[in-house]
C-alpha cells in the first residue's frame, strides 16, 4: 500500500517509523523530538515542505529509505547529528542540512552531480542544496566520511 501524509500532520517521539509498501509521499510533515528517524518505502519517497527535528544535535538519527527514486524538496532538518538518505536515485532541492552533521547519501551508483538535472542512479543536487547554510557542494566527500560532511557513495 501507498503511504500518505498531508501537512496537518505532527509527530513527536523517541521513535518515529513510517513504512510504505509501496510509495510514500509526506508533504508538510512536521516530525520533532525524535531520538531516531526512519521513513521507508520500497519504490519511490517523496517529501515536502516538511521538517524533521531531532531531540538533541549529538545523538538523534533520521534514515530516509527508497527502493526506486527519493526526492527531498523543500524540508528543514533540524539537529540529528547523522542523515542518511538511500535510493536508487537521490534527488535534492531546498534543502539546508545542519552544521556539524554527518550526511550520508547513498545511490545506485554512488556518483554525485549538481548540474540542475537527475541522472538516474546518482545523488543529484537540483538547486539550493546547503549545509549549514552555505552551498553543500563544498562539502561533500566522495572518499571518507570522518568529519561533519556530505558522503556520497554507492549504496551498501
Amino acid at each position: 500500500r501507498d503511504l500518505s501524509v498531508g501537512s496537518s500532520a505532527q509527530f513527536q517521539a523517541n521513535t518515529i517509523q513510517m513504512n510504505a509498501a509501496r510509495d510514500a509521499s509526506l508533504t508538510g510533515v512536521q516530525a520533532r523530538g525524535f531520538a531516531t528517524l526512519n521513513v521507508a518505502a520500497v519504490n519511490n519517497l517523496n517529501v515536502a515542505s516538511g521538517s524533521f527535528t531531532g531531540a538533541s544535535a549529538g545523538s538523534s538519527t533520521a534514515t530516509l529509505t527508497a527502493g526506486n527514486r527519493l526526492a527531498l524538496n523543500g524540508t528543514t532538518v533540524a539537529q540529528p547529528a547523522s542523515i542518511s538518505l538511500s535510493a536508487l536515485t537521490v534527488n535534492l532541492s531546498n534543502v539546508n542540512f545542519p552544521g556539524g552533521s554527518m550526511v550520508y547519501l547513498y545511490s545506485r551508483d554512488g556518483t554525485f552531480n549538481n548540474n540542475g538535472f537527475s541522472i538516474p542512479g546518482a545523488v543529484n543536487f537540483l538547486s539550493n542544496v546547503l549545509y549549514n547554510n552555505q552551498d553543500a557542494t563544498g562539502f561533500v566527500n566522495l572518499i571518507n566520511p570522518t568529519s561533519p560532511t556530505i558522503f556520497v557513495a554507492a549504496r551498501p
